[in-house]
């Protein structure tokens, strides 16, 4: 396993990515940031967000190939902070 950032990606998985959207974790990403632009949530609580849409809204599709049809993804949160963070808007 190895790690980048705050997401960890275990070796020999898939990394989804769509033709429109690009990769998956990306577009999560931008639109939960996009979402919560004025917020009281820490940190943590909208990665654990963008975990969430990622694995209610994103799903392959992929009817000639079964073994990758309707299959989902989630990123794992790993962290070492000691406090919470709260991001500001200037």
């Amino acid at each position: 396993m190895f790690c980048d950032a705050v997401f960890c990606f275990t070796l020999g998985t898939i990394a989804w990515s769509d033709t429109g959207k690009g990769g998956w974790l990306m577009y999560c990403l931008y639109h939960v940031f996009h979402d919560v632009t004025y917020t009281e949530d820490d940190l943590l609580t909208i990665l654990t967000q963008v975990c969430g849409k990622m694995a209610i809204s994103m799903e392959t599709y992929c009817p000639s190939t079964p073994r990758f049809d309707k299959a989902k993804s989630a990123a794992c949160v790993y962290h070492r902070l000691s406090k919470d963070i709260y991001l500001q808007p200037n």
